[in-house]
């Protein structure tokens, strides 16, 4: 923070809304929306303190629409807005499919959409590439609905519904997750990956530092996180088996002595009925 920032030599800028609804409004109502966004980027002149932004997430967003039939302006400018992804051929099936509900003023019930993959919530969860790529899609579509409910609300209606099967989507993401990372292999990649990301990391910070001219010590140093209650769970138990082996060998012992003091009493009596054996005998050879 001691750093003074270097200026800015530019800033980034895109038509606004009201800049191309009047400019579309000067062609056909079926020439493509695309088209219209090139050639307003084209013709566009800007000052040297600003620079056009990068188009490409608008224009692939309007590409995926440019099918549907029946769209306003301000329909496709909002989808132009939209959370869309069109590297997936799933989601880019489930825009197109929005999109034709805003056209017909219709359909935007969530259970009424057959472009929803919301069979994947029937099926088992498992840690397979193509079961989280489902879930991906499907969540995906869901924050794209409850996107779309907030500027079509009077269309997409089932907003709460939205967000129970977007919890249901991310509960299956995390479970397929915990199975898939349960692999050997995959656990050691993965633990590859961050150990290289950490370095990469420390030698990025190391490289700020040295420009910055700070000087960095290395007597600072973390401590590993030590987990307590796992030790205290192993003395909890080593305690409670010690006290029962102590136990066991009290009540071996008691059972011992009780044994010996039973056999001291039966010796003890078999000598006596000995000794009163020998005595009446000698009584009797004296008679």
């Amino acid at each position: 923070m001691s750093i003074e920032p270097p200026p800015i030599p530019a800033a980034g800028i895109f038509p606004p809304d009201p800049v191309l609804q009047k400019f579309a409004a000067y062609f056909p109502p079926n020439v493509s929306f695309q088209y219209i966004l090139k050639r307003l980027l084209d013709i566009s002149q800007v000052h040297p303190l600003f620079f056009m932004c990068d188009p490409s997430p608008q224009l692939e967003s309007v590409e995926l629409i440019d099918g549907v039939p029946g769209l306003r302006i301000d329909d496709q400018l909002v989808f132009m807005a939209a959370p869309t992804y069109a590297k997936d051929p799933a989601s880019s099936r489930v825009t197109r499919a929005f999109a034709r509900c805003v056209a017909e003023n219709s359909g935007g019930r969530l259970l009424d959409i057959p472009e929803l993959n919301l069979e994947i919530l029937e099926k088992p969860v498992s840690g397979s590439k193509e079961y989280l790529r489902d879930l991906e899609s499907l969540h995906r579509a869901i924050i794209l609905y409850s996107w779309l409910s907030y500027r079509c609300g009077g269309i997409f209606t089932d907003r709460t519904l939205a967000g129970h099967v977007k919890e249901l989507v991310e509960e299956r993401m995390m479970r397929a997750l915990t199975e898939f990372s349960a692999n050997k292999k995959l656990r050691k990649d993965a633990s590859l990956r961050r150990q290289i990301a950490l370095q990469k990391q420390m030698l990025e910070e190391k490289r700020l530092l040295a420009e910055a001219n700070i000087g960095t010590t290395d007597t600072d140093q973390e401590s590993l996180p030590v987990d307590l209650s796992t030790a205290e769970n192993d003395l909890e138990s080593a305690g409670s088996e010690e006290s029962s082996a102590s136990e066991e060998d009290f009540e071996d012992d008691e059972n011992a002595e009780s044994n010996e003091d039973i056999e001291d009493d039966e010796n003890t009596e078999s000598n006596e009925s000995d000794e009163n054996d020998k005595h009446t005998a000698s009584k009797a050879l004296e008679q």
